[in-house]
């Protein structure tokens, strides 16, 4: 059996398979071996993956407990950090009250009460940053995404769910003073079109979206190439009025 650090288990699995069912195969092969541990000696507690291809398979591997893996189909189409996967898809029975689209009014009392706009049927989704709590918006906002006819609509629908989970610098540290040079905030957002072997991603200095043509990389290159995601610098347009 072949150890295979966390840090490299997306290389391992992308540098060697092209379907789901491969990787799940050939997982009883390796044992993944955690690189971070806490100051008390601890290995992260639960380490995860989405893994998708093509033909639309979607699981979910999660490390646990010194290395045991758990594997999930992905039903829920979403993913964040701890707690493990069951927890976060059991937790989603807390909401089943949520759905799209406006509440009716009704009578309280003698009182006609009445949405104050749209999306009231979406009160109690919890709108802060935990894992859980992210887990479920994400949840009800790709379930409730409508089916696009074109590759560049479903992009755009990404993008605009995704806007939903930017971490702002500095919101996840109780001292301001202390904040790391490299914080846990959203550093950059990406969207992958797998059907057409497309990457499109945008970063927290600079909001225009890229697309990198995976058709186009040298996959068999015996060396890596290593380029910014970008210049490292807030970034604008200018628009110029005639």
């Amino acid at each position: 059996m072949n150890n295979i650090t966390d840090m490299d288990f997306v290389r391992w699995m992308l540098s060697q398979y092209s379907t789901v069912a491969e990787v799940e195969a050939a997982l009883s092969k390796i044992k993944i071996v955690t690189v971070y541990f806490d100051s008390e000696g601890n290995p992260s507690p639960t380490a995860h993956w989405r893994v998708s291809d093509k033909q639309g398979n979607s699981i979910v591997i999660e490390i646990m407990d010194h290395g045991k893996i758990n594997i999930h189909k992905n039903t829920a189409k979403v993913l964040t950090n701890s707690p493990d996967y069951n927890w976060q898809v059991t937790n989603l029975n807390n909401y089943i009250n949520l759905h799209p689209g406006i509440s009716a009014p009704q009578k309280i009392n003698g009182v006609e009460a009445k949405s104050f706009g749209v999306g009231s049927n979406f009160v109690g989704l919890p709108g802060d940053i935990s894992p859980p709590s992210r887990f479920v918006r994400a949840a009800f906002y790709v379930n409730s995404a409508p089916v696009f006819k074109t590759s560049q609509e479903a992009v755009s629908q990404a993008f605009h769910i995704l806007n939903n989970f930017d971490i702002p610098i500095g919101s996840e540290f109780n001292d301001k003073s202390h904040i790391p040079d490299l914080p846990s905030a959203t550093q950059w957002t990406s969207v992958i079109d797998q059907g057409n072997g497309e990457l499109f991603y945008k970063t927290m200095h600079d909001s225009t979206i890229r697309r990198v043509e995976l058709s186009k990389l040298d996959f068999n290159a015996k060396t890596e190439h290593k380029q910014p995601l970008d210049n490292g610098k807030f970034t604008t347009q200018d628009v110029v009025i005639k």
